[in-house]
């Protein structure tokens, strides 16, 4: 494994993890109409981890305030946590669905902080508890602004497939259901190769097999 690509996911897993638990951390780019996407393909493991700015999905970046609002953010989750409509896997990987999660997370930049809540399913592990949420304290007014307030979804997707060299194409749906995603930045790691695209309405898949990746008719070697 290549130092860059540890560095990859290192960065990636530590900013998927602090939002997931809720913890302290700096705000970094944030654009409205740009995503950032994760796509790892290894062995026998496709893992997809992306963020999506709140706003271009439900309108709004703040915690809820009503009960309108609390149900975007709910209904936004649910449709994110359904791979198949986020995704479309062509060829035969015989690909299952290990890892479904879906978060909403709050993020102030002159503190850094981060309120969080996240529902999803692992049907790896026994354990099927239910969805840990974390609610913002909404007893407080929101003294937050568009310019040091921000949120995101982060959404991951996790599976495991029996015969990955089948794999054709991904294809990214949330173009089709959300007019204001312009672009999304993809870092790949593709059977150890690694590269980096940009993902449009126009062109929205990644090609797997053959070329391994190919982005606007381009084909890595």
């Amino acid at each position: 494994m290549s130092i860059v690509r540890v560095l990859v996911l290192c960065v990636f897993a530590f900013c998927f993890s602090t939002a997931s638990h809720g913890q302290h951390r700096q705000h970094g780019t944030h654009v409205h109409g740009e995503g950032e996407l994760l796509l790892v393909l290894e062995d026998q493991t496709l893992d997809m981890s992306f963020r999506i700015p709140a706003g271009d999905l439900i309108g709004f970046e703040h915690a809820a305030t009503t009960k309108e609002e609390e149900e975007s953010i709910a209904n936004a989750k649910a449709f994110l946590r359904n791979a198949d409509q986020v995704f479309t896997l062509t060829g035969s990987p015989e690909c299952e669905l290990r890892r479904s999660s879906a978060l909403f997370a709050l993020t102030t930049h002159d503190h850094g902080e981060e309120e969080s809540s996240e529902e999803g399913t692992d049907n790896t592990e026994t354990d099927q508890s239910g969805p840990s949420q974390s609610q913002p304290d909404q007893s407080q007014p929101d003294h937050g602004d568009d310019h040091s307030r921000h949120a995101e979804f982060h959404v991951r997707h996790k599976y495991q497939c029996s015969q990955p060299t089948e794999l054709e194409t991904i294809v990214f749906n949330l173009f089709e259901t959300y007019a204001a995603i312009e672009k999304v930045k993809a870092a790949l790691i593709i059977f150890s190769e690694q590269s980096a695209a940009t993902l449009t309405a126009e062109q929205p898949e990644i090609r797997i097999k053959a070329c391994r990746i190919s982005i606007g008719g381009w084909c890595l070697p």
